[in-house]
């Protein structure tokens, strides 16, 4: 499938970086595309990356991470200056503008370091309107993605036989999208095969993975209505991308999520010794706060079983005025402790697990937590760059003392199996201890 492609455009490397970050190596590849305005395989929708670079690197350096990550600081500046010559005078696609930012910035040790799309934000009814639909396909932010230029049909059929270990093959989001994930140069590109959703069309590369350590990823993406341009840190493991929730196999049973129609806050008893809480988020919005107490109050007085199982996962975090109630409410248990995370298992939600683990015994199921946990944000302030096209939204919040987990996320003391119930088998260590 490789030979069917028609290679048009012209990649400029800015540079590739290896350095030592807290006693470990990581690959930084940063690098930015350069194309030919008549390439039909990139999207012809540029704008000033020069001047967002210098935008993004002036409020870069007044974050928490850049002013705790004083080792780092040196060679941002040099690559800064590297760059910005680079640019000059250049036009750069949006996309890969945005890309190039967003390896510069995660040059510091910092997941809450964010750049989004600045996109008209709207539904899925709204796609309905023919009249909405057809202005919307016409304009620059329904055309800011790559279109590929392989065969699809024959990229199909290649992928197709891919096995789930390898991150090539075909994915799923439920019955929304089918894509082809397939390797090109050092990263991967996911191009639209089908979908439900009329904004995206196939031949779109919906998605980018730029390798990082350990089966993660830094992926480029669109959200699924309205095509904004998100940006995170994605594990591939066993044929599936863990954080966007995409599939090889969809019809497989998979306990690795809570299901999207469970209650954030639960408690109830699993058996005669062992009651569960889940605890889905620790908003530390007005309403989520206010969720968080009123939940708190009603259960305060029950959680006195034999065991406990406190279900973490896929919670995003939050703050301490939504998890300090639960957290004190645990250290003040007298039974045993069973902890669930998995890789959406985020933020204030990891620091919650790391207290829990300083002042008690607790066991801690599931798999690696997200390992964005070692900054925050107090201010919801974005800023736009100069050239309208994204949004900034840098950390204020220094929590450094956590940054041993950053991108690394915490380990469980025991791996839990995706194809069975989470819980089921958390009863089944449970028992098994209380034999011992």
């Amino acid at each position: 499938y490789e030979k069917t492609e028609n290679i048009e455009c012209r990649y400029l490397l800015a540079s590739v970086l290896i350095k030592s970050i807290l006693m470990r190596q990581i690959l930084l590849l940063v690098f930015i595309a350069f194309i030919s305005l008549t390439s039909s395989a990139q999207s012809s929708v540029n704008c000033d990356c020069e001047a967002d670079l210098d935008f993004v690197y002036v409020h870069l350096k007044e974050s928490a991470s850049y002013k705790s990550q004083k080792e780092n600081q040196l060679q941002i500046e040099k690559e800064y200056n590297l760059l910005k010559d680079e640019l000059k005078d250049k036009q750069v696609s949006v996309f890969d503008c945005y890309k190039f930012l967003n390896l510069f910035v995660h040059q510091l040790n910092d997941n809450h370091n964010e750049i989004y799309g600045n996109n008209e934000r709207f539904s899925y009814s709204d796609l309905q309107n023919p009249e909405f639909l057809n202005k919307y396909k016409s304009s620059d932010a329904a055309n800011i993605y790559p279109r590929s230029k392989l065969n699809l049909d024959s990229l199909e059929n290649v992928l197709q036989i891919k096995s789930m270990d390898e991150v090539e093959g075909i994915y799923y989001y439920k019955d929304y999208f089918k894509i082809g994930v397939v390797k090109k140069g050092s990263s991967y590109q996911g191009i639209v095969f089908d979908t439900k959703i009329p904004s995206w069309e196939r031949g779109e590369v919906i998605l980018e993975l730029l390798p990082m350590v350990d089966n993660r990823f830094r992926i480029i993406t669109g959200s699924f209505i309205d095509k904004t341009l998100i940006a995170g840190v994605d594990k591939f493991v066993n044929g599936q991308l863990l954080l966007f929730s995409w599939e090889k196999d969809n019809d497989q049973a998979n306990f690795y999520n809570v299901s999207d129609r469970e209650e954030t806050f639960e408690f109830k008893e699993l058996d005669e010794q062992t009651a569960y809480l889940r605890l889905g988020s620790f908003s530390a919005s007005k309403r989520g706060i206010v969720k968080s107490k009123t939940f708190y109050k009603s259960i305060k007085e029950q959680v006195n079983k034999g065991n406990l199982v406190v279900d973490l996962r896929n919670n995003p975090g939050g703050g301490d005025k939504s998890s300090k109630q639960f957290l004190k409410l645990i250290k003040r248990f007298n039974g045993s402790v069973y902890v669930l995370v998995n890789f959406k298992t985020m933020s204030n939600a990891e620091q919650f697990v790391v207290k829990l683990r300083s002042s008690r015994k607790i066991t801690v199921l599931g798999d690696d937590s997200n390992g964005k946990i070692a900054y925050g944000r107090n201010y919801p302030t974005t800023l736009e760059t100069p050239s309208s096209r994204f949004r900034i939204h840098f950390t204020d919040m220094n929590t450094s003392e956590y940054i041993e987990y950053e991108n690394k996320g915490i380990k469980p003391d025991k791996y839990l199996d995706a194809s069975e119930d989470w819980i089921l088998q958390t009863l089944e260590i449970i028992q098994q201890s209380s034999r011992k």
